[in-house]
C-alpha cells in the first residue's frame, strides 16, 4: 500500500516507484494481513466440509505485482541491467512476505495452490533464462518449499512462450502448468515434450473458437485437444484465459458440453 492524500494507507496505484526511496515509502503487508486472509481460507474450508470440493488459493504473484502495480515495466527492465541490486531487494521483500504466507497456508491445510505470474511475451521470455532463474526461480522455490514439503499440489500460471522454464518447473515438482498460451504454444508439441512429467492445463482459445467461432468450431476444437491431450491422463481442459462476458453464451455452453462428451474415459 501507499499513503493516501489524508495519510491513511490506500492500495498502490499509478506505478509510483522510480527509485529505491520511492519503494521504501511503500507500506508493506503485515502479519495481521496474513491472519485476515487465513480467516477466509477457514471459512471456505468449513463451507465445503463433507463434500468433494477442494479449497485452493492464488498467491505468490511477486513478479506480476511489481510490474502491474508498483513499477513501470520499462523501468523494471532497465533496472534489471542498471540497478540489479534494487530489483533483487524488491523481490526479497516480496519473498519474505510470501514465505510467511506459504507457511500459513500449510498450517490451515490448504488443498492446492495456484501461483500466477507472467514471464513471457508471445515471442519468448521477457528476460534471459539465466537472469530469470537467478531473479525469480530461486525465490519462487523458497516460497513454495513449505507447500511442496507438505505434499500440497501446486499449479503454475504464466502467459506467453515459456518453453525454457518448463523443465525447471518439472524438475522442482510443480504439478500442473497453465494456460499453454495458444498464441505461441503448440499443445501437440507440449504433450510430446512435457506430457509425461506435468499436467497440462488450458489452451482452448478465448478468441477463436470461443469468441469468434461457432458452437461447432468450439466442439471441434475441444475434440482435437482431447484426442491429443487426454491419453495417459494429465490434461485439465479449460479456456486459455478467463471466461469473459463477450463470449457468446451458446459457445460457452458448447464448450462445457463438449468437455463432458469428449473428456470421459
Amino acid at each position: 500500500k501507499m499513503a493516501g492524500r489524508d495519510g491513511n494507507p490506500v492500495p498502490v496505484s499509478g506505478k509510483p516507484v522510480k527509485t529505491r526511496s520511492d519503494f521504501e515509502k511503500l507500506i508493506m503487508p503485515s502479519d495481521n494481513d496474513i491472519e485476515k486472509k487465513m480467516k477466509y481460507v477457514c471459512e471456505y474450508k468449513e463451507a465445503v466440509r463433507g463434500t468433494k470440493i477442494g479449497v485452493g488459493i492464488v498467491f505468490a504473484t511477486f513478479v506480476m505485482t511489481i510490474n502491474e502495480f508498483v513499477m513501470d515495466l520499462n523501468d523494471f527492465m532497465i533496472d534489471v541491467y542498471e540497478d540489479y541490486g534494487f530489483i533483487e531487494h524488491m523481490f526479497d521483500v516480496s519473498t519474505e512476505y510470501w514465505v510467511k504466507f506459504s507457511n500459513a497456508l500449510v498450517k490451515e491445510k490448504i488443498d492446492w495452490c495456484y501461483t500466477a505470474d507472467d514471464f513471457g511475451f508471445k515471442s519468448g521470455l521477457f528476460l534471459p533464462p539465466k537472469i530469470l532463474k537467478e531473479l525469480w526461480f530461486s525465490r519462487y522455490k523458497k516460497i513454495m518449499d513449505p507447500i511442496k514439503e507438505a505434499g500440497i499440489a501446486v499449479m503454475c500460471h504464466s502467459d506467453g512462450k515459456i518453453d525454457e522454464i518448463v523443465p525447471w518447473l518439472i524438475e522442482y515438482g510443480i504439478d500442473a502448468l497453465n494456460p499453454m498460451d495458444p498464441y505461441c504454444v503448440d499443445f501437440r508439441d507440449y504433450k510430446k515434450r512435457f506430457g509425461k512429467d506435468i499436467a497440462l492445463w488450458g489452451n482452448i482459445d478465448i478468441e477463436f473458437p470461443l469468441t469468434k467461432g461457432t458452437p461447432e468450431d468450439v466442439r471441434r476444437d475441444v475434440k482435437e485437444h482431447m484426442d491429443v491431450l487426454k491419453p495417459g491422463y494429465g490434461y485439465i481442459c479449460s479456456s486459455s484465459h478467463s471466461i469473459v462476458n463477450y463470449i457468446p453464451f451458446e459457445n460457452f455452453a458448447a464448450f462445457i458440453n463438449a468437455v463432458h462428451k469428449y473428456g470421459r474415459y
